[in-house]
């Protein structure tokens, strides 16, 4: 039996299979590049979208909580007011009188001797009683100092002008000031009957951020009807922009 002898040559074999090789992974590094960017292309079309609905929607929260807490913050204060002592200013500043005690007291026009015995009040208090408009406490037409109390009774530091019909009596107690200012509404209260409206806006601390625009508008109310204080916000952030309403409503009988 014989045999017959091949010589292959294995280095020709080595090389080709090399070639093979090389080629078939270019080609599939190839493909799966194109293949990547369509995904990747395909994926961000669909993922932008919902990234900036997420975005969008968490800096509108934002906003809202900042308008939210802070008209709500004003309306609160607000609702403690001594009545008619609002006054807005520049449509973006609000400025009133809040009172830390409140009671009644005995009519008696002409008198500077009253009833305090309702009013948790002391010497030197300043006390408001009928005030009808912002100017008559301003001016102090309607704001009287407690110069002494006694069994109940309290010394003026002169004689009531005009008895309240209800006979309440307001103990003051500080003067606050809401304002905008470099997109940010700012809480005042070292504030004094001469304090002027630019000296209002130098003082007191951050209540909200991301305010475009602040607008209050104040309606004066009578004996049958409450005063009504509509606090208009607009916020933005980038490019968002969320508008914020609100309206209070106030006593105003004195």
């Amino acid at each position: 039996m014989g045999f017959n002898w091949v010589r292959v040559n294995s280095k020709s074999k080595i090389n080709n299979s090399k070639l093979l090789i090389s080629g078939f992974t270019l080609i599939e590094l190839i493909i799966t590049m194109v293949v990547v960017g369509i995904v990747a292309y395909l994926g961000t079309n669909l993922i932008e979208p919902v990234m900036e609905g997420y975005v969008d929607t968490q800096v509108k929260t934002l906003l809202f909580n900042e308008a939210q807490y802070s008209s709500n913050r004003i309306a609160k204060e607000i609702r403690n007011a001594i009545p008619n002592t609002i006054k807005v200013i520049d449509n973006n500043t609000i400025e009133f009188a809040e009172f830390s005690s409140m009671g009644y007291y005995s009519p008696l026009q002409g008198s500077d001797n009253i009833s305090c015995s309702e009013i948790n009040i002391a010497s030197g208090d300043n006390v408001s009683i009928y005030n009808t408009k912002p100017d008559y406490f301003y001016n102090g037409d309607r704001i009287y100092k407690i110069k002494s109390t006694q069994n109940g009774r309290c010394i003026l530091d002169r004689p009531i002008d005009h008895d309240s019909p209800y006979h309440r009596i307001y103990k003051i107690g500080q003067i606050v000031a809401f304002y905008l200012k470099n997109s940010k509404i700012y809480r005042n209260s070292n504030i004094s009957l001469d304090t002027t409206p630019s000296e209002i806006k130098q003082g007191g601390y951050v209540m909200a951020n991301y305010v475009k625009n602040l607008t209050f508008k104040y309606e004066q109310g009578y004996t049958y009807k409450q005063a009504i204080l509509k606090i208009e916000l607009v916020m933005k952030k980038g490019d968002v922009e969320l508008t914020y309403n609100q309206e209070v409503h106030i006593r105003n009988v004195p």
